[in-house]
């Protein structure tokens, strides 16, 4: 493995494969995918990427970015008994 105190000389080809060692180790020890390069992993990016839960409403649908995110917490707010969407 390269050392780092040399990292100035290393080509980016070398300084990725330091990184993906690294990497693997952290994994090997943490018995789990836990760090990784987005780039090279289909199910890093599947984890990182948000899904979206579409409502009948298309202008909602646009306003929050596909519809309301898969496993986090959405609050709207407006006027009471108003059933209008108006921008802020």
């Amino acid at each position: 493995m390269a050392s780092l105190d040399n990292k100035s000389q290393m080509t980016l080809k070398e300084k990725l494969a330091l990184l993906d060692k690294v990497a693997e180790n952290v994994n090997k020890k943490a018995g789990k995918k836990t760090i990784g390069r987005i780039g090279n992993d289909p199910d890093l990016m599947d984890r990182l990427s948000i899904k979206f839960i579409p409502t009948p409403a298309l202008n909602v649908n646009e306003a929050m970015g596909g519809g309301f995110p898969r496993r986090r917490s959405t609050i709207i707010a407006g006027l009471p008994d108003s059933g209008v969407c108006r921008p802020a």
